[in-house]
């Protein structure tokens, strides 16, 4: 049985925030999505935030990826290979969402609030395992 491919944003309302959630067979997939007429939001969200050039030619050998901004730390998008739903795919569900934490840690500035961090990683990973279930 062939898994649904996700590309859409995730609505984070703990932070007041918005990322772009795409969970793909093959991350050059990335660009066929953006380029429909049905994503020009999240196409011009993208832009916005990442500029006409991010590169996905290099990721297929990844399993997920979080794209954010390199001058700030503003986290844009999550990408997951979008595998068989067993231990290696939430494996890397727990890993990216992780790196998606600190992200927003060292954005919004709460890094040393673990509490708080464990709660936004334990609603990402469970938001995100409904979604894409």
């Amino acid at each position: 049985m062939k898994r649904k491919e996700v590309f859409g944003f995730l609505n984070i309302p703990l932070l007041r925030h918005d990322i772009v959630l795409c969970c793909l067979d093959d991350f050059n997939n990335i660009v066929i999505h953006l380029n429909k007429k049905k994503n020009k939001e999240i196409s011009d969200f993208l832009r916005k935030h990442l500029g006409n050039n991010f590169e996905t030619n290099e990721l297929n050998h990844l399993d997920g990826v979080v794209f954010y901004q390199k001058k700030n730390d503003y986290p844009v998008m999550l990408c997951i290979k979008n595998i068989k739903r067993g231990w290696d795919f939430y494996e890397t569900l727990i890993h990216e969402t992780h790196h998606l934490v600190e992200k927003f840690a060292n954005y919004c500035k709460f890094q040393n609030e673990t509490e708080f961090k464990a709660r936004l990683q334990e609603y990402l990973f469970r938001t995100i395992r409904k979604i894409i279930k």
